[in-house]
């Protein structure tokens, strides 16, 4: 008889714990993360930085995209510099390939 006693107090104190405490809820009742809530919005950048060169993160379906560095050139590369069509020098293009450097007069004239 005494350990029916115990063995209802303690599914009392079990009961109370979990249910009447809010330590326990079924599954259906558990809070969610919201998967719909959005960290950007669709079409945004952002400026970020990917081997000390500038770049940019575009907003896609609601989420940032890796750091993206626009090359157009390839870094070290040499273009030539013109005036009324004749060469005048060249210029390097930049270690991150983002631009060329000023005109380097070949010395001529």
């Amino acid at each position: 008889m005494l350990a029916a006693v115990l063995l209802v107090i303690l599914l009392g104190a079990i009961y109370y714990t979990f249910f009447i405490m809010g330590n326990w809820r079924p599954d259906t009742e558990r809070e969610r993360p919201e998967f719909s809530k959005k960290e950007c919005g669709e079409g945004e950048k952002i400026q970020c930085i990917e081997n000390n060169c500038t770049g940019e993160r575009h907003c896609e379906h609601g989420a940032w995209s890796a750091c993206r560095v626009e090359k157009i050139c390839e870094p070290g590369s040499k273009e030539f510099c013109y005036s009324n069509t004749c060469i005048t020098g060249y210029k390097i293009c930049d270690g991150c390939g983002t631009g060329y450097g000023e005109c380097i007069s070949n010395g001529k004239s």
